[in-house]
């Protein structure tokens, strides 16, 4: 299980009885996570109900600590700039000519894209693969991981404008963002975007109060580093991959 983590009570409930069976039957488990296993679900709701299986997770996976101190996807060389701020007409402009350079022209297409179990999104701008979209298209509306991941087996590219600072006041918003993100990551598509704030200081919240979304914020702002850099933009694309011979 790669990046292990528990995030709400369903989870923790279905992580707990999904275990259980796997030790029961001798099955060997490995995992990697950013969270110790006394610190996951950590400040959660009926987390008390959860306490019994970290116990069982450490008597059955001895733990083994990685950490390196340094988060290697800072420090990255980067040539083309993909993180624009302040949010203005001038950034816009400059954001829309990279958008023609990389889509190869300006005939530019705009409509309903279908995405999950017959749902559309609407894409207000798109051509040979790239996308665009306002924030508030995609984490300010009732979407998920799902219809990312849909987006993300569509375009290789996607300019993203208009991102607010996040505070304790946008946690909906700031939920699917982190979770936009995590996809776009995953599949390898190359992120455009407009910002208010620089990325250092784009999410605003009381460290203290809410620990998960503190912990993938900066796991975000790791990530959102790593898309700037030349190594992240020379990567392929999930469906630009070479396909096996079969």
């Amino acid at each position: 299980f790669d990046e292990f983590q528990v995030t709400d009570v369903a989870d923790a409930m279905m992580m707990q009885r999904l275990f259980s069976n796997l030790f029961a039957n001798n099955v060997t488990v490995i995992s990697t996570s950013n969270r110790e296993p006394d610190d996951l679900y950590r400040d959660g709701v009926q987390r008390a109900r959860f306490v019994p299986f970290i116990h069982l997770l450490k008597s059955q996976c001895p733990v083994l600590h990685l950490n390196s101190g340094k988060d290697y996807r800072f420090g990255g060389k980067k040539d083309v700039r993909t993180y624009f701020w302040p949010s203005n007409e001038a950034t816009n402009h400059e954001v829309d000519a990279l958008f023609r350079q990389i889509a190869g022209g300006d005939q530019f297409k705009s409509g309903e894209i279908e995405v999950v179990q017959g749902r559309h999104i609407h894409v207000s701008k798109y051509l040979n693969g790239v996308c665009e979209f306002d924030f508030d298209e995609l984490c300010n509306k009732p979407t998920g991981a799902s219809d990312y991941i849909s987006l993300c087996n569509q375009f290789h590219t996607m300019v993203l404008k208009n991102i607010p600072v996040f505070t304790m006041n946008s946690m909906t918003e700031l939920r699917r963002f982190i979770t936009l993100v995590d996809e776009l990551y995953q599949y390898k598509v190359k992120l455009i975007c407009t910002t208010e704030a620089p990325l250092s200081k784009l999410f605003q919240l009381n460290r203290d109060s809410v620990l998960d979304e503190v912990f993938a914020c900066d796991r975000t702002i790791s990530r959102l580093e790593e898309m700037q850099t030349v190594h992240y933009l020379q990567t392929l694309h999930f469906l630009q991959k070479p396909k096996l011979e079969s």
